[in-house]
């Protein structure tokens, strides 16, 4: 799953004419990003990762497959007439609307299919197509499904690695202005069964195309037991943010952004 830094191009769901986003340059010396024009059409946006939901069968005893597969943005499923594989576990933008009822679609179930055994994971761990996907407190509810009319990867967010520090970068991409914005960096423990740790950077209020910067260690030390502190390397960032008709769920794997982190002794 992991893949190089987003490409910069669109990928357009419905005839656009607007070129893309020129590539995002982080900011010096602690400034926020240059701006993005953004188109202010469309009603609705909807930002997070693109990935997969579906549903588990067995068949056979221990034989698993996922069927009725649909993609997603976030914890909410999407409907969209092209989606390219390079986009899928990495963050975008979408323009589009909230649909009530999804469309109605045949299932894939097999009538032989038998309940599937529970998997061994942690309560914070969702299964998916494409992988597991964690459970995030300040993660906004999913949507009743959203309908995609425009598409394209979210060049606003970028992550570095300087020696054992993360600098982040983050610019609203959207033409409304953000409440609440907050980055968290969440770790993951290095040894036995692994813990989780979290920082965070509280921004407040992002006007449109104004962006803000923030760095976080890429190793921290967690207790996973009292009196017991382990080595935690950073693995995800998430961001929250609020607006009018914006709806932001984003928890990307900083290693989907160029920016893996190792274990010591790795």
């Amino acid at each position: 799953m992991l893949r190089s830094v987003l490409a910069m191009s669109f990928l357009v769901v419905a005839c656009s004419s607007s070129p893309p986003p020129p590539s995002p340059q982080p900011a010096q010396d602690g400034a926020a990003p240059e701006p993005t024009p953004v188109d202010a059409g469309g009603d609705e946006w909807l930002v997070g990762v693109l990935g997969q939901t579906g549903s588990l069968e067995c068949v056979g005893g221990e034989s698993r497959r996922w069927v009725d597969v649909a993609p997603a943005i976030g914890a909410t499923t999407i409907t969209a007439d092209a989606l390219a594989d390079d986009l899928f576990d990495r963050p975008v933008v979408a323009r589009g609307s909230i649909v009530a009822d999804p469309p109605a679609r045949t299932s894939e179930r097999s009538a032989a299919a038998e309940p599937c055994p529970p998997a061994q994971m942690r309560s914070d761990w969702i299964e998916t197509p494409r992988g597991v996907r964690m459970r995030r407190d300040g993660s906004p509810p999913p949507l009743p499904h959203f309908a995609v009319q425009e598409l394209r990867p979210l060049a606003e967010l970028a992550v570095q690695t300087s020696g054992e520090t993360l600098t982040v970068d983050f610019r609203n991409p959207l033409p409304v202005e953000l409440h609440g914005v907050e980055l968290r960096m969440h770790y993951e423990g290095c040894h036995g069964k692994p813990g989780t740790a979290m920082e965070r950077h509280t921004v407040g209020t992002l006007a449109v195309g104004a962006g803000t910067r923030a760095s976080f260690p890429t190793l921290v030390q967690s207790e996973r037991a009292p009196g017991r502190p382990e080595p935690h390397r950073a693995f995800s960032l998430q961001v929250i943010a609020q607006g009018e008709h914006a709806h932001v769920d984003v928890d990307v794997r900083v290693a989907e952004l160029g920016a893996a982190v190792k274990c010591p002794g790795e």
